[in-house]
């Protein structure tokens, strides 16, 4: 999404778009103009689309790659004007400038498409999952079971086939089984989106 933040309005006719530095002009925009204090949605979905009318929007012909890719916005001269950071990216999660001072990027759990960047802003994502010390399975009486991980990170446990978010319960000791369970865990830490959710099913017979 581009954010036109002057006065007047700007006409994006020959400005490119690309994830590649040594193929700047990868994706044309048409003649399209960003209103004064406007936003322009445009899709990263190697469809190609230019034409835009009340229910389509922009595609451009290549697409982010979630682990982590550079993209370039170039004038019509071939000159860089504006680009993102390259970093990793979790599904309906949004990256963008700090509403107050746009040399700062966040992470945001909410996206908010046309309209400034608001809600709790996050540095990081996490991509490491708590493990287990024992696999999923039947068992007979009871079982002790430790979670760990290798980054001391804050772990929240859930025993009711729930994600564990900030609510969650924080694992200090080791969990006593002793009826079917599916235990579920995640990392945590503050100022960071939470890590994947490991899960376990334990079946008592």
């Amino acid at each position: 999404e581009l954010y036109n933040p002057g006065s007047e309005e700007i006409d994006l006719l020959g400005y490119t778009l690309t994830d590649d530095f040594e193929i700047l002009d990868k994706w044309i925009f048409p003649e399209i103009v960003i209103p004064a204090q406007g936003y322009l949605l445009i899709f990263a979905s190697d469809k190609n689309r230019v034409f835009v009318s009340e229910n389509t929007y922009l595609h451009t012909n290549f697409k982010i790659n979630r682990e982590g890719e550079r993209i370039y916005l170039s004038n019509p001269s071939g000159i860089i004007v504006d680009s993102t950071p390259d970093v990793y990216l979790e599904t309906d999660i949004s990256y963008g400038r700090d509403s107050g001072n746009p040399d700062i990027w966040y992470y945001y759990q909410n996206a908010t498409q046309n309209t400034e960047n608001i809600g709790p802003s996050l540095t990081g994502i996490i991509n490491e999952q708590p493990e287990f010390s024992i696999n999923g399975g039947l068992f007979e009486g009871t079982l002790t079971l430790e979670i760990s991980s290798d980054s001391n990170l804050q772990i929240r446990v859930t025993l009711d086939g729930t994600p564990p978010d900030i609510q969650s319960p924080v694992y200090s000791a080791s969990i006593t089984i002793d009826e079917s369970t599916v235990v579920k865990a995640r990392l945590f830490r503050e100022k960071y989106l939470p890590g994947p959710v490991s899960s376990q099913s334990y079946i008592n017979v």
